[in-house]
């Protein structure tokens, strides 16, 4: 029988799907993990809590109830490897040339830099002067 095409063949591709919100279908943006280990983007949760009607939201992965705590989707657990995992694919992104993000602040304008602190894809714009060091550490072009 036939398989298909080994997935360690395309590291990268399979990199870009770990930093993809199963919801949204985005990079994760502020990704928060659920108590059943899931994660999603923060506005991810918020759009499923508020289409749940205060009632138990249920991972989309899983199935699992989960009720937010009071804070909503904000009090719960950051996801900081997802934010590592964004790092690494911007690292790898630059070092193979296929860097076409636009930027995560605007969704307008093409991505210069990828920013460690705040873990997104930025145009000039949208990097602050007191952060350059930081954000263009990774420096696309």
């Amino acid at each position: 029988m036939a398989e298909g095409p080994d997935p360690r063949d395309k590291p990268l591709e399979e990199l870009e799907r770990e930093i993809t919100c199963a919801v949204c279908h985005g990079v994760y943006q502020q990704a928060k993990l659920l108590p059943c280990n899931h994660y999603y983007c923060s506005t991810c949760i918020e759009k499923m809590a508020a289409a749940s009607r205060g009632r138990p939201l249920h991972c989309p992965e899983c199935r699992k109830e989960t009720s937010l705590p009071p804070g909503g989707a904000a009090a719960l657990e950051a996801a900081f490897f997802v934010e590592r995992m964004k790092d690494v694919y911007g690292k790898l992104a630059k070092a193979e040339g296929k860097v076409e993000a636009v930027c995560e602040q605007c969704s307008a304008a093409q991505s210069v830099a990828f920013c460690r602190q705040c873990g997104d894809f930025i145009c000039r714009r949208h990097c602050p002067q007191d952060m350059n060091i930081i954000c263009w550490i990774v420096f696309f072009r």
